[in-house]
């Protein structure tokens, strides 16, 4: 079962240089190993009151997250994104989220979930199973109590799920091997032809499984370099880049810069 297989995907959201005048605080929460197949982390970022609008960078990860806004009590379910996109934050702004894992997707939209790429939804209408999770976390006065409603809600949630399923498979060989491998590669490890694998991973992703194995190559880089674990260099042939060049045409896809702060 995947879930006994853990794969340790660790999706990089926030990088250095990434530090906003008006930031009072983004912080990202584990969460216990019973979830932590299926979300990779809770988080929080709150803008101060006297700063202007500040512009919060999101880079594509694979994953889907619920956002709690905890000054309205709104929330939305973001789909899957292809490219980093900036959202406004006007001061003042609290908010709570649970950033799921691709794992976890198939599981909670249960639809094609490439109609929900690049894509936000009230989480009543896109996740209802966790409508009244968000709901809880909006009315609760700590952190501690958040964390505590989301674990246990996701616990309980995830413990009723089927995780068999030909596309959780090919999903855990793509996650350990960090996205270094081609989609004729994973095709054949699974005995499929590569516009079956593509097909699968659109109708459970939202991406090609192309797409989703450069996303997943990109964020090892990141991990390594956020890591310090050697040059530029190292981290670009480690992730399993050719040279640093190659490294940096993804950074130019997915960021729009070719140079990372360390």
């Amino acid at each position: 079962m995947f879930r006994k297989k853990r794969t340790m995907y660790k999706p990089v959201q926030f990088l250095r240089g990434d530090e906003m005048p008006g930031l009072a605080g983004y912080a990202e929460y584990p969460v216990p190993p019973s979830i932590a197949a299926f979300v990779a982390c809770c988080w929080s970022v709150v803008i101060g009151g006297e700063s202007g609008v500040e512009s919060w960078r999101i880079l594509p990860d694979g994953c889907s997250d619920i956002i709690v806004d905890l000054v309205t009590g709104n929330s939305y379910c973001t789909g899957v994104t292809g490219e980093t996109s900036y959202v406004p934050l006007e001061p003042g702004t609290a908010m709570f989220g649970i950033r799921f894992l691709p794992a976890a997707i198939p599981l909670l939209l249960r639809c094609d979930v490439s109609e929900f790429r690049n894509s936000g939804f009230e989480t009543k209408y896109a996740v209802p199973a966790f409508s009244g999770t968000a709901a809880k976390v909006a009315d609760a006065s700590s952190r501690s109590e958040r964390l505590r409603i989301v674990c246990g809600d996701a616990e309980r949630f995830f413990s009723r799920c089927d995780f068999g399923g030909r596309f959780l498979s090919m999903l855990g060989h793509s996650l350990d091997e960090g996205g270094r491998m081609t989609v004729e590669e994973l095709a054949s490890m699974h005995q499929l032809s590569a516009k079956q694998v593509t097909r699968c991973f659109r109708q459970h992703t939202g991406l090609a499984a192309k797409e989703f194995l450069q996303i997943v190559r990109f964020q090892t880089f990141l991990s390594l370099l956020q890591r310090g674990e050697g040059g530029r260099l190292f981290a670009a042939l480690d992730a399993g880049y050719y040279d640093q060049s190659h490294a940096c045409r993804d950074m130019r896809k997915f960021l729009g810069i070719e140079r990372i702060a360390r």
